[in-house]
């Protein structure tokens, strides 16, 4: 009784200082929200990558293989069958990422159509944050008791669309960053603008050799066969395609970002464009590409070691984590609904150090509740992927447990979407100039 009276009032606490840290990072109410659905997030990863240390899978083995799989003699001969680490450890990842999964599709629906925080149903997204903590607990608990067949089923099925469908996403969030980030740096005056300027040549610079880089690298890798020694050419051929096919579309995208045609258009980002955008986008596209080939299932395709992919899950983690805050911060920059700036004001109505943030969607929601759920969802079954190297989990021949592989079709999903993404991005180039009649995002005269 006692001991989880203090859990309820540690949990108060916590969600307490970090509502107020993120409102005070925020400018209104609506950023802060968000940003604390990033943290959550991000919190939710870290405990979910912590399953694929050594120490915790072998505990976790211990502790629970006589719960979730059938350790009886499969084959008659007096032997028990052994679980491996690995597979124990990727079932609690696929678990933890589940529960946060159902903590955003319970919200989702309950929060629909609500127009202003007027509504009584705002209060379930923007508030009840212990509630919210203590139920996200409780799911988590709730998924290891779960049968393995579901998870193995979800992973293998919805999770990887979801993920690819996050990859997108991603690259929009990306993009919008990065023409912003420009615009920015053109709103700059005397030397700052110039040491700004330097930056961009920089990074366009590195974001073309990384191109060049993971062309090349695939290649090299494709030719020796992943032995390190000169083969028959037979490594890597789906690294091959994602590679070249990128490296082509790089070159496609680059010269119409400066092309007249493009850059002359009025109603886009028309002479914004330029391979800065091009050569960013490219770069990401690649990565893709990349991390394909290192999640491949075939060993003499992989270049890194599986051990040397820790810091890639956790950096892919905390870019999940900067996107989700980019976008909640982006969103605030531009205003409130009536497109002016809000600002946080104090109990009595004065700016200064406020003591409660203002609410900013008094009037109108910033941003629908129930789509930012459901790009949550999208984002923890991307993370779920991305920890567990896209994993596929089937059914033993001699047994009725499972086996863990990596799986061909996760390579095809990233390589495929890293070319979607380069179709996507070509679109946003063309459109403008083919479509002189519509307005594609704000009119050049309003940037900053």
């Amino acid at each position: 009784m006692c001991l989880g009276s203090c859990a309820t009032c540690a949990v108060q606490l916590c969600s307490c200082v970090c509502c107020k840290i993120c409102c005070k990072f925020g400018s209104a109410r609506s950023t802060g929200v968000k940003l604390l659905y990033a943290f959550l997030l991000l919190l939710s990863s870290i405990l979910a990558l912590a399953m694929l240390g050594t120490g915790v899978q072998s505990w976790l083995n211990d502790t629970v293989s006589s719960f979730w799989f059938d350790l009886s003699d499969p084959l008659g001969d007096g032997t028990v069958e052994i679980i491996s680490d690995d597979l124990v450890g990727t079932l609690a990842v696929i678990r933890i990422m589940t529960a946060v999964i159902a903590f955003h599709l319970l919200i989702a629906p309950l929060v629909l159509c609500v127009q202003s925080t007027q509504d009584a149903r705002a209060e379930i997204h923007n508030g009840m944050w212990p509630v919210k903590m203590i139920a996200l607990v409780g799911l988590i608990v709730l998924m290891f008791v779960l049968p393995n067949g579901l998870f193995v089923a979800l992973s293998s099925t919805v999770y990887r669309v979801g993920g690819g469908l996050y990859i997108l996403i991603n690259l929009l969030y990306y993009v919008e960053f990065v023409y912003e980030f420009y615009e920015r740096v053109f709103a700059e005056d005397g030397e700052q603008k110039q040491l700004w300027m330097y930056l961009i040549v920089l990074l366009t610079v590195l974001s073309y050799a990384w191109v060049i880089f993971v062309a090349v690298a695939i290649t090299v890798w494709h030719h020796e066969d992943g032995s390190g020694s000169a083969g028959e050419g037979g490594g890597c051929p789906e690294g091959m395609a994602g590679a070249w096919v990128g490296v082509l579309f790089t070159l496609l995208v680059s010269g119409l970002s400066v092309s007249g045609f493009v850059r002359n258009a009025k109603n886009g980002p028309g002479s914004t464009n330029g391979i800065f955008q091009s050569g960013a986008v490219a770069a990401y596209c690649m990565y893709q590409v990349l991390s394909a080939v290192v999640n491949h299932p075939d060993a003499n395709c992989r270049p890194l070691a599986d051990a040397a992919s820790t810091r890639l899950r956790f950096m892919g983690c905390f870019f999940v984590f900067i996107a989700v805050c980019f976008s909640a911060v982006r969103k605030a920059s531009h205003g409130g609904a009536d497109g002016a700036p809000t600002t946080a004001t104090t109990g009595k109505g004065e700016p200064g150090e406020e003591e409660e943030l203002e609410d900013d969607e008094k009037e109108g929601v910033r941003y629908s509740y129930t789509t930012f759920h459901l790009v949550m969802c999208l984002a923890a079954m991307y993370i779920a992927m991305m920890l567990t190297s896209w994993h596929t989990m089937e059914e033993s021949a001699t047994s009725d447990n499972f086996i863990l592989d990596r799986s061909m079709a996760s390579v095809w999903i990233k390589i495929g979407t890293s070319w979607l993404c380069f179709f996507l991005y070509f679109l946003t180039l063309i459109l403008p100039p083919m479509c002189p009649d519509r307005q594609f995002g704000d009119p050049q005269d309003t940037y900053p």
